[in-house]
Parts: C-alpha cells; sequence; structure tokens
C-alpha cells in the first residue's frame, strides 16, 4: 500500500468516525440557535432618514410635553450625528422655545449609539462630516 493509499484510508476512517460526528451535529445545533436568535433580535441596519422617522415621535412627544409643562411655544431646533469613535456614533438633539415674553429657551438630550445601526453609507457621511438636521416644530394638542 503506498502513502497516498494510507493517508486516504486515515482520512476516509476519521470522515467515518463518531468524533466527526459529534462535532457535525454540535454545529449544525449551534447554527439552528445563532439563526433563531438572529431571527428574533435581529435589527437591520438603517438609513440616517429612517433613523430619524424612527426617533422623531419621541423626540416631538417630550417637546410638546415640555411646551405644554411650561407654556412655551415650540419654534426649531436640530439633531446632529458625530463620529464618537470606530464603533460609536453621537446623536444630539436641541430644540428651542420662546415664552409668552419672547425669552428663549432650550431643551435638548443626547444618546451613543452603535455604528451598526446605520448602515455603511451612513456610518461614512457621518465620517467624512458631522451631520445636522433642522427639526420642526410639532403641532401643540
Amino acid at each position: 500500500m503506498t502513502n497516498t493509499n494510507k493517508v486516504l484510508n486515515r482520512l476516509l476512517d476519521f470522515e467515518n468516525s463518531e468524533l466527526l460526528n459529534t462535532a457535525d451535529k454540535i454545529i449544525k445545533t449551534g447554527n439552528k440557535i445563532i439563526d433563531k436568535v438572529d431571527e428574533i433580535h435581529h435589527i437591520e441596519p438603517m438609513s440616517i432618514e429612517q433613523f430619524l422617522i424612527k426617533t422623531s415621535p419621541k423626540i416631538d412627544k417630550e417637546i410638546i410635553h415640555h411646551a405644554n409643562s411650561n407654556h412655551l411655544t415650540p419654534i426649531g431646533g436640530e439633531i446632529k450625528f458625530s463620529t464618537q469613535n470606530n464603533d460609536k456614533i453621537l446623536v444630539v438633539w436641541e430644540f428651542y422655545f420662546t415664552d409668552k415674553d419672547s425669552k428663549y429657551s432650550k431643551i435638548g438630550g443626547e444618546k451613543t449609539i452603535n455604528t451598526l445601526l446605520l448602515t455603511i453609507e451612513a456610518n461614512h457621511q457621518i465620517k467624512a462630516n458631522d451631520l445636522v438636521f433642522n427639526i420642526n416644530p410639532p403641532t401643540l394638542a
């Protein structure tokens, strides 16, 4: 028997071994578990526009609450995206109001988000330049 035949026989023995079959079953089970977790918790990366659409109702609610609680008129604001480090983006929003005496006031907030939440294109846009978008005043109820 040649060395090549010996190697092929050893490979066939290993291919049919219980150890390899068990390892294969474990890998397949692990992949099924990962697929199920991904199916339940997977978040598709979103564009900046999609992020703004998703977060706008929460910001509007806070603006309306602040305006109504303090008898203020909302006049406008901005939301800014900037790179914090390689895997984080800082999102800062500010909103301005006037009172009955035309004095200005401001509220705002900030949140650090993972770059994986946004598309690759969105991350490149933010890394190239900080992005700033206007916030129009919501209608008070």
